[in-house]
């Protein structure tokens, strides 16, 4: 916790800039807040695995004030405009699209993304790899490259456009983000199935990826259903969100019955 101290009382109705300068962390090697990963990607010269790096997020729940000073209640809700600062041959993403990417020198490129909604900031999200990604219209999925040559990819591209589809008819109500990317983790650094940050999904590569040679039936239905809970916390939980960690009970019981709803569908 940061206490602020003021000089003056503050008016109430008026707007008020608060600087957070000089601020520093290091990723994290628990998958909490903003968090370093690695994963082996094939090398065809040397027949072996190369690592590469992933720095991704997670923030749920309570963990934003990890990765940056904020305000880290459901109930506090802010619009963020985030930036950052990768090397060539890295990209980034974030909750919505690219706006500009600025040319720094040295080998150093500052990514600049569109203002989000009004949201919490536990459903915030930003990641920075060496992913490729495979698209259709405003969806796209993240992963390692292998992946996207194997198309392993397809599955979850197919049934995410359908899943969305359901549930704005069901709604009523359309996605209020120009896009929805989803980010494969590696498994053995992110504690759960998948986190539904609005526009930026995060799932365990094993529960993303699905290969026809490896699978079973039984592993893609498991995908449609953490894809479908995942898409339904972006209405129940992400544009609705309950005032208090003691009340997620409510979003998620939401995200599970979508889990099986929209799946159905």
């Amino acid at each position: 916790m940061y206490t602020v101290q003021m000089e003056d009382e503050l008016i109430k109705n008026e707007t008020y800039t608060l600087e957070i300068n000089n601020f520093h962390n290091n990723l994290s090697h628990n998958g909490a807040g903003f968090f370093r990963a690695y994963y082996r990607l094939h090398n065809e010269e040397t027949g072996e695995g190369d690592s590469r790096l992933v720095a991704a997020t997670q923030l749920h729940p309570a963990k934003a004030r990890i990765a940056f000073p904020c305000f880290d209640e459901p109930a506090i809700k802010a619009k963020f405009i985030v930036s950052l600062i990768r090397t060539e041959g890295f990209n980034s993403v974030s909750n919505e699209a690219l706006e500009s990417t600025k040319d720094l020198g040295d080998g150093r490129f500052k990514d600049t993304f569109k203002e989000t909604p009004l949201m919490s900031a536990y459903t915030l999200a930003f990641a920075v790899s060496d992913y490729e990604c495979k698209s259709l219209a405003k969806f796209r999925i993240l992963a390692k490259s292998s992946a996207i040559k194997n198309n392993e990819t397809d599955f979850a591209l197919d049934t995410s456009i359908k899943t969305l589809k359901a549930l704005e008819e069901y709604t009523g109500v359309n996605f209020v983000i120009d896009k929805m990317d989803q980010f494969a983790v590696p498994d053995e650094y992110f504690r759960y199935h998948a986190m539904e940050n609005w526009g930026l999904g995060t799932y365990r590569k094993i529960n993303l990826l699905r290969s026809k040679i490896h699978d079973s039936a039984k592993d893609y239905q498991i995908t449609t259903e953490i894809i479908s809970q995942m898409f339904g916390h972006q209405w129940f939980g992400n544009l609705v969100t309950p005032a208090w960690w003691d009340y997620m009970w409510m979003s998620v019981s939401f995200g599970t019955y979508f889990q099986y709803h929209t799946a159905d569908v």
